[in-house]
């Protein structure tokens, strides 16, 4: 139905449940995460970052390379290592949403 769907960077949803406070969160676990989540969806143009850092978590609570906000730019670089094209990590990183409320919102 050509959605979206944002992927936030909450340990317990990211990590195998065996291993969830076992452990910490890593960023090999988020992209674990995207990739199956592009796989169920059939590619990567309808899923995209959904951080919900806006206080819903602490910094305990993410991926371990990730200590600040500043260090988004971090999965860009993870995402584009593990063989995403460029015009996936971009569409990952913002442009699917752009794409989405460009399309969804009124012109106004």
């Amino acid at each position: 139905r050509d959605g979206m769907i944002g992927l936030n960077l909450y340990d317990e949803f990211l990590m195998p449940p065996e291993q969830y406070k076992t452990r910490p969160c890593r960023m090999e676990d988020f992209l674990a995460h995207v990739q199956h989540m592009c796989d169920v969806i059939g590619d990567a143009r309808h899923v995209s970052l959904g951080t919900d850092l806006d206080g819903g978590v602490g910094r305990e609570q993410i991926p371990e390379e990730l200590t600040t906000i500043a260090d988004l730019h971090r999965i860009a670089e993870a995402l584009s290592a593990k063989g995403f094209s460029d015009d996936d990590v971009r569409g990952f990183m913002g442009g699917n949403w752009l794409r989405f409320f460009g399309r969804a919102l009124p012109a106004n």
